[in-house]
């Protein structure tokens, strides 16, 4: 599905502008809906039946509409007449990736015809079609408009809409023409042809290529066409294909971005054709992170998305240096280990057992070995050859893999399609073990590479000692598998071997005590550090376990999953576990230091910097790499009682023990989150198919039996009945496929059941011993050959072996009771050599074998409920295993809750509910959880937390939050409430904070709604949302400013009724008289006098000043108001002003009407605390101005001079005076701003003063109509329309925003300072100055 959003600007009668927003949907069917944003109104068009690719809407005409087929043709339909088809396009060979409407009108593309054998051979050049098809003949004419199509055929072309044809075709070029070349493969399915067409170059067109190019199409050039290739100077750009280009957001359309298949984001400048900065992203779990020993700044990053990040951390010019592995990677990255002293050699280890080397300085594709491990790697490791290799061309490194079976294998790294060893072999051998090792979890080689350390699934770790893997001491203190081992590195240089010389050299005189230190981590949360200083020295095997360490470190509340030494010396660990938690420990004072909680959710993966000591570098599940330092966190322990991890199942680096993971089934294991691939097995679950085959190939393999009645043979059925039979079998058959619920078996038997009932004649029921029946159908003298040998037998002395089997077998049921049983033997082999399990069944129970019977069922997936109701016959653990059994068949049915039952039948809780949780049945599955299992079971606990998950990926919210509120997540309960973000649903997170007392997120919460609430014109819910929370007193000042501004410019017309219908403003009362006292009392006279001027009017602007009807102006109403509400003294001013001036709204480059209000009262209620609180409001004051003028919304300007200037330009010099005083500030630099600041407000007036008095000329009322329309509809509609007024004002008067008002008095106005010299001066002469310096201006 894609959707486009397109916009439209009427302009009726009235002079209103009404915006519509359309945004347009399409599926695989064909079906095109359209919907208005701004009514809800919803359209459905289907011009054609077929799968659609891409979608455009024209910017010139938002009624016609060109869409892309999966086959190749476009279609350009007319919205407006019902989706009536104007033109098919017809040239494209496979899928219409995109399409691109021509920025400007017409269809002229001027260009020479070029020779037929260039143009019809080369690459990227025009196809050999006429002249006119080329657009020498197109009249230059604006009755149509280009469309530009891109298609996986890997053509671009350029369609004439009003004449409905093909007018140029472009063609990719292929690696062959000279760029860069990339390891991407050209096959079409590796090709997705994007376009974009600049709206400010309209013969020029963008399009992604190969590989990851983008290509500039210089439209206009004659004969061959050429074109650029973005990014060929430095090298940078995408590696892989790419999705989608779209414009840079700046003013001159010079930027572009994109994004691409390699999860980068990528801004590109279209003048230098160069890549601006790139953002890199990951899109899988973070599993591991190293550090190259040879340059300690480039980290390795494994991810879930299939790709390794090479971050170079100490670039100085670009903090994202990263670059991007993917090639001969398919599947997760799990591990990672850079080679001791080669540098760039990578070794790495995938979810699906590869293991690989790989060189990241060289685009050579990556060296995979060909011994693969059955389950995910999870470590990889570099080691000295185990034995030796007295070869001189050994390695002196091999790669040490351990898979989630249980064995670690050594890779020789020159030879890697050799078989890799197993060095339990190796073990074994020299250390003559003959019981069964463990399974192995972990290997970790010291740095010196002298001794190996193993961790195992029972929780032991074993240290071998090089070259031949000498068992020097086992540790037995985990109970769990462990996870991480990790050495303490190695710093000094004279104790490492000349291989390892490339770590600078460090004082080692405070770490000979530690450097044997070994940190183990686990499925327990302990940490435990051994000091293994005693055994390494003396070299002799310890034949007696180790069951203490020397320190402990207890902390986490879920498994260990990352350890990381510092590489300062400085004695500290670094661990990450599931609890979403990473920990920095003392570990000789055996003390935590830091704990860090930014992530969400578990952890995988943790380094520690080499460059910085304060830096450590952390990843986990939320797709975050964080880089954070230890001297700023908050807090020093892991969180207590923090919840229980996700359940085990789920994708991470999550490993059982040893005897379970051999018993686990690959089938119950949860796919990954980032995955979107289907399981295998989803799909071996599925039947209904029914194999195609007629009913009497039907009748002779199956054999089914309905109503007691044998099915007839073939010659039994009339032509009639086959009929039936067949119809029957195509409904039954395509009823299955659609639900998915019948085997194939119920099929059939549904379908012969169907021909009992067409036939109602009695049939003969076949006998369960067709052998014995066939013997005694052979003829009279065979019968009676048997009466001889029977009675020969009977009374002759001594049992015959032959009775009951090969030709006597039917002589086994009047023989004894041993004939009689080879007699049913040989009667069980035959029905099973046939096929007919359900008589094999049958006799096995006649025996009383019922576990023999019970078995061919179930091998043969063919159990059913009485046969399970037999098993009691054979013992209690019979029964069992055949509801288990029939409970696994139910589920590989989707019978699931039947499956349930069974599992209930057997005790089996746990195992039922893991079948409806694996199968996304949340709800059951904690349903049964609370009626079966303790209210502290940890099971349920993780229910609920995979049910939110799910929720939440579904848009359902608030069943999320229940789920969360069940656990006591409160936070994760009000996040999930507010992300539809709403204002009901913002309301509802807000009150949730409250109850869960959470006053930080309700406060935010409550803020978020009020502002909906204020663009809505909803204020008496925002009151409302605002007073509910004491924080938030500021805030509830500058809704009242707003709700006043807006009532104000609605009185006075400045701004459109349409956005704000049916509003009710709230009715506020007035507060008492004592507290405005209070407060008046606490002023200063200057401050008082201007809140409350003896008289008030603007003689010079003769612009309505806003007062109300007890003489209140706008600043003092507003007091009023809001202390009715808050009983709020002066003194807490300063603090209510410093919350608010922290909350400040984010400043866009686009801002609608309604966003403008919002920002003009925040800055208007920042400017009166200040104003109140003896601080400058001149800075806000400004910024409210400069707001408003740079968008063209001069009314609003206009009635902000009148709230600010109650005393008109009289109110200048009271401000000034103010600050002469040294009201507000002592610092002259910062007083002599403030006065800039001051005459640049007073210039702004002016300049408005001068466009109001030139608008109202008469020779000017055409230009005042024109600008009107944008004054009302503000910013580009007024610079349209108004372009002649703005022009003539800026031409003369753009030195008084400049300058401030030094330059005002060539203009015909005294300047402010010279006001008190000209209090008795006539107003009238200041006018008729300002109307003989507008007849100079338009002169």
């Amino acid at each position: 599905m894609s959707i486009i959003v397109t916009s439209q600007r009427l302009q009726p009668s009235t002079g209103q502008v009404l915006i519509n927003i359309f945004i347009y949907t399409f599926d695989e069917t064909g079906v095109i809906i359209q919907w208005n944003y701004v009514s809800g109104d919803t359209k459905q068009f289907f011009p054609e039946n077929g799968h659609i690719f891409s979608l455009a809407c024209s910017p010139h005409n938002v009624q016609f509409l060109a869409v892309g087929y999966k086959l190749g043709n476009i279609l350009i339909i007319d919205i407006k007449n019902r989706g009536c088809v104007i033109h098919k396009l017809r040239g494209h060979d496979d899928e219409v990736h995109s399409l691109s409407w021509a920025p400007t009108l017409g269809e002229d593309i001027r260009q020479k015809k070029g020779k037929k054998k260039e143009a019809g051979n080369g690459e990227g050049a025009v196809d050999d079609q006429s002249e006119e098809e080329l657009g020498n003949e197109i009249p230059s004419s604006t009755d149509g408009c280009l469309l530009a199509s891109g298609s996986r055929d890997r053509t671009i072309r350029l369609w004439s809409t009003s004449k409905g044809k093909a007018v140029l075709t472009l063609k990719l070029p292929s690696k062959a023409s000279g760029f860069k070349g990339k390891m991407e493969d050209t096959g079409k399915s590796r090709v997705w042809l994007t376009l974009y067409w600049p709206k400010n170059k309209p013969r020029e067109l963008l399009s992604s290529s190969h590989g990851g190019d983008l290509l500039m199409w210089d439209l206009c050039k004659p004969g061959k066409q050429k074109w650029k290739l973005l990014g060929q100077s430095d090298g940078k750009g995408h590696n892989r294909i790419v999705f989608n280009i779209v414009p840079g957001g700046d003013a001159a359309l010079n930027t572009i971005v994109t994004v691409s298949m390699d999860r980068q984001i990528i801004l590109w400048n279209l003048k230098s054709c160069r890549a601006v900065s790139t953002i890199p992203t990951l899109g899988g779990f973070v599993y591991t992170i190293v550090a190259s020993p040879i340059d300690p700044g480039r980290l390795a990053v494994g991810v879930g998305d299939n790709m390794i990040r090479i971050w170079n951390t100490s670039s100085p010019s670009n903090t994202y240096d990263v670059t991007v592995i993917w090639q001969g990677i398919r599947s997760k990255v799990t591990a990672l280990s850079w080679h001791p002293f080669r540098e760039g050699h990578l070794a790495y280890g995938t979810d699906d057992g590869r293991v690989g080397i790989h060189d990241v300085f060289s685009q050579k594709p990556a060296s995979v070995s060909n011994s693969y491990h059955k389950r995910t790697v999870y470590c990889v490791d570099w080691g000295p050859p185990c034995p030796p290799i007295d070869n001189k061309s050994s390695p002196s490194h091999c790669v040490y893999s351990c898979g989630g079976e249980g064995i670690i294998l050594q890779h020789n790294p020159y030879r890697l399609a050799d078989d890799a060893i197993d060095i339990n072999s190796v073990i074994r051998k020299t250390n003559n073990i003959k019981h069964k090792v463990p399974q192995r979890s972990e290997v970790s080689w010291k740095p010196d590479g002298t001794v190996c350390a193993v961790g195992n699934d029972d929780g032991s770790v074993e240290v071998f000692q090089a070259p031949h893997l000498l068992l020097l001491c086992t540790i037995q203190i985990h109970h769990k598998i462990i996870n991480r081992i990790e050495w303490y590195p190695d710093f000094t240089h004279s104790k490492r071997s000349s291989k390892h010389s490339s770590v600078p050299d460090i004082d080692s005189g405070d770490n000979e005590d530690c450097r044997n230190w070994l940190a183990v981590g686990g499925n327990d949360p302990p940490i435990h550090v051994y000091d293994l200083t005693a055994i390494l020295c003396a070299g002799v095997p310890l034949h007696t376990p180790v069951t203490g360490s020397y320190i402990t470190l207890n902390g986490h509340s879920q498994r260990v999953t990352g350890l990381s030494w510092s590489p300062h010396g400085d004695k500290k660990l670094a661990s990450v576990s599931y609890d979403g938690t990473a920990q920095v420990w003392d570990v000789m004072n055996g003390e935590p230091i830091a704990n860090y909680r930014a992530h969400h959710g578990r952890l995988f993966s943790v380094i520690w910097s080499v460059l910085h000591p304060d830096v450590v570098y952390t990843g986990g599940e939320d797709f975050t790499l964080q880089k954070w330092r230890i001297s700023q966190q908050e807090f020093i322990k892991p969180p207590k009682n923090k919840r229980a991890a996700q359940s085990s199942q789920r994708t991470g680096k999550s490993r059982g023990r040893g005897k379970n993971r051999q018993n686990r089934d690959v089938k119950s294991r949860i796919p990954p989150l980032q995955d979107t691939l289907v399981p295998v097995e989803c799909v071996e679950m599925m039947h209904g198919v029914v194999p195609q085959i007629s009913p009497e190939e039907a009748l002779n393999y199956y054999g089914i039996v309905t109503d007691n009645q044998y099915a007839p043979s073939v010659g039994q059925i009339l032509p009639s009945e086959k009929k039936i039979i067949s119809s029957q079998l195509f409904e039954v058959s395509m009823a299955n496929v659609a639900a998915s619920e019948s085997s194939a078996a119920d099929v059939m038997e549904t379908a012969f059941t169907g021909a009992k009932r067409a036939d109602k004649r009695r049939k003969k029921q076949k006998s369960l011993f067709p052998n014995c029946s066939s013997l005694d159908n052979r003829g009279k003298h065979y019968v009676q050959e048997d009466c001889r040998y029977l009675a020969k037998t009977i009374y002759s002395a001594g049992s015959d072996l032959s009775i009951g089997q090969g030709e006597h077998t039917n002589l086994g049921m009047f023989s004894d009771r041993k004939a009689a049983f080879r007699m049913f033997k040989q009667e069980g082999d035959y029905h099973l050599e046939q096929g007919n399990i359900d008589n094999f069944i049958q006799l096995e129970i006649w025996k009383g074998n019922i576990g023999r019977a019970l078995q061919v069922a179930k091998d043969k997936g063919q159990l059913n409920d009485w046969l399970v109701s037999m098993a009691p016959l054979g013992g209690q653990n019979l029964w069992i295993q055949s509801c288990e059994c029939y409970a696994k068949q139910l589920c590989s049915q989707e019978q699931y809750m039947k499956a349930v039952s069974y599992y209930l039948s057997a005790h089996k809780v746990y195992d039922a509910i893991n079948v409806l949780k694996e199968h996304k049945l949340y709800k059951e599955a904690v349903a049964l959880s609370k009626v079966r299992l303790s209210p502290k079971d940890p099971v349920l606990l993780e229910l609920y937390w995979e049910w939110a998950a799910h929720l939440e990926s579904d848009g359902n919210y608030e069943q999320a939050a229940k789920c969360y509120l069940a656990t006591d997540n409160r936070c994760d309960a009000i996040r999930s409430l507010a992300r539809r973000g709403d204002i009901t649903s913002l309301k509802i997170a807000s009150q949730v904070a409250v109850y869960a007392n959470e006053l930080d997120q309700a406060s935010s919460l409550a803020l978020q709604c009020a502002n909906q609430c204020q663009e809505s014109g909803d204020w008496l819910q925002a009151h409302e949302m605002l007073l509910t929370l004491p924080n938030l007193k500021g805030h509830h000042l500058q809704l009242i400013l707003h709700e006043m501004l807006v009532k104000s410019l609605l009185q006075m017309n400045f701004i459109s009724s349409e956005a704000y219908q049916d509003v009710l403003f709230t009715d506020h009362p007035i507060t008492m008289q004592d507290r405005m006292q209070r407060w008046c009392n606490a002023l200063s006279p200057g401050v008082k006098e201007y809140l409350q001027p003896k008289a008030c009017g603007d003689d010079f602007s003769r612009w309505p000043i806003c007062t109300f009807d007890n003489g209140d102006l706008f600043y003092c109403r507003a007091i009023r108001i809001w202390l009715h509400y808050h009983n709020i003294e002066y003194d807490e001013l300063s603090d209510v002003y410093e919350a608010l001036s922290q909350s400040k709204p984010t400043r866009k480059e686009h801002l609608s009407q309604k966003e403008i209000l919002l920002h003009l009262s925040h800055e208007m209620t920042l400017a009166l605390l200040s104003l109140v609180t003896s601080q400058t409001p001149v800075n806000h004051w400004f910024q409210a101005i400069i707001l408003c003028h740079e968008r063209g919304y001069y009314d609003m300007e206009q009635n902000i001079f009148t709230i600010m200037l109650p005393q008109g330009w009289k109110t200048f010099s009271l401000l000034r005076m103010l600050m002469k005083e040294g009201t507000y500030y002592k610092d002259e630099n910062v007083h002599s701003q403030q006065l800039n600041k001051l005459d640049s407000l007073e210039a702004y007036y002016c300049l408005l003063v001068v466009y109001s008095l030139w608008w109202s000329r008469e020779d000017n009322k055409k230009s005042q109509q024109l600008a009107m329309s944008g004054m009302i509809g503000g910013g580009d509609s007024y610079k349209a329309n108004g372009d002649s007024a703005q022009h003539v004002a800026d031409g003369e008067c753009k030195d008084l925003a400049e300058g401030g008002v030094t330059d005002i008095t060539k203009y015909g106005f005294s300047s402010d300072r010279d006001a008190e010299q000209e209090k008795d001066t006539d107003i009238s002469e200041s006018r008729s100055d300002a109307e003989v310096a507008l007849q100079g201006l338009n002169g």
